[in-house]
């Protein structure tokens, strides 16, 4: 796991680090998962099919990822 800094601009950009960009092709899509504390990033093509479909919760997510 890696970690770092980065801050999002007046204009709600925020920079992924170029460590970590280099796992991903430009113009991965990615889910934004906002949890009231943190924001977490997960690629769409890692996330269950019918996800769009269906609408899951973070719970649901959440519970997959930990059991």
């Amino acid at each position: 796991m890696n970690i770092d800094i980065t801050k999002m601009s007046s204009k709600g950009q925020s920079v992924i680090p170029k460590e970590m960009r280099k796992n991903f092709g430009i113009g991965e899509k990615f889910a934004i998962i906002d949890n009231g504390k943190q924001l977490i990033l997960k690629r769409l093509k890692d996330m269950p099919r019918n996800f769009e479909e269906d609408k899951i919760t973070f719970l649901d997510l959440y519970h997959k990822d930990h059991q």
